[in-house]
């Protein structure tokens, strides 16, 4: 039913931004390296695409939602549910099952915009959170923070996103693009000089985008201390 659905619905083209379109006044930021690479900067904006590197740096701390929470181990919710999926629920994830600080949405004006698939579906790992309409972006914003993570998913087929940045007064900030593939590869974003609020995420042939594991927040306190007494004690032992 999953698939029928995103197949019919791919072929309803709504009024909407066109394939690849850019945001008027955005950078657009592509690597030298071939399609699917993601640029390392764009103005003040700085893009990870390897996790460790990652979660060393701006997103030691940070709050993690994995999308796990979901009612009866993930399966597809009927034909989808509507957003925004918050820590207040919706659809298949009961209140409480979202960390708060984090929503889940997509651009389109669809009554059930979302939907949701699990581990082992065409090699994703885990339980996932998709814009149910080809024609859709999924948006994911937080409430504060000056970075953001994630592994940017698309099916049936993967392919290039264009993953769109904005700060919280929704103002966007940076273009880039970045390879989505069934089992998800990892995107980050910092903001060292300013915050982050979130990204849009659209895939670029035409496929169900979204992202999991998304690393978010301002790092927690508590954390901060521990990983500075870590690296003390390092340096202490050299």
């Amino acid at each position: 039913m999953f698939k029928r659905r995103l197949f019919a619905m791919g072929l309803c083209w709504a009024a909407g931004a066109a394939v690849g379109d850019v945001v008027a006044g955005a950078s657009d930021a592509r690597s030298g390296d071939g399609p699917g690479r993601v640029a390392s900067s764009v103005g003040d904006v700085l893009f990870y695409d390897d996790a460790a590197e990652y979660d060393a740096g701006p997103g030691a701390g940070q709050l993690l939602e994995d999308l796990e929470g979901a009612e009866n181990d993930c399966r597809v919710y009927g034909a989808g549910f509507p957003g925004p999926l918050t820590s207040a629920g919706a659809g298949p994830y009961p209140p409480g099952e979202i960390l708060p600080g984090i929503t889940f949405d997509t651009t389109g004006p669809y009554p059930t915009n979302l939907i949701n698939i699990p581990g082992g579906f065409q090699g994703n790992p885990s339980c996932v959170v998709l814009a149910g309409y080809f024609t859709d972006r999924e948006t994911i914003r937080q409430d504060a923070g000056r970075a953001m993570g994630g592994m940017l998913q698309s099916h049936f087929s993967a392919g290039d996103c264009q993953v769109d940045v904005f700060d919280l007064g929704e103002n966007l900030i940076a273009t880039t693009i970045a390879p989505c593939t069934n089992e998800g590869s990892f995107f980050g974003i910092e903001r060292p000089g300013g915050d982050i609020g979130g990204i849009n995420i659209f895939a670029l042939n035409n496929q169900a985008e979204g992202a999991d594991d998304i690393r978010f927040g301002v790092p927690e306190p508590g954390m901060i201390v521990l990983l500075m007494g870590g690296a003390l004690l390092l340096g202490r032992r050299r």
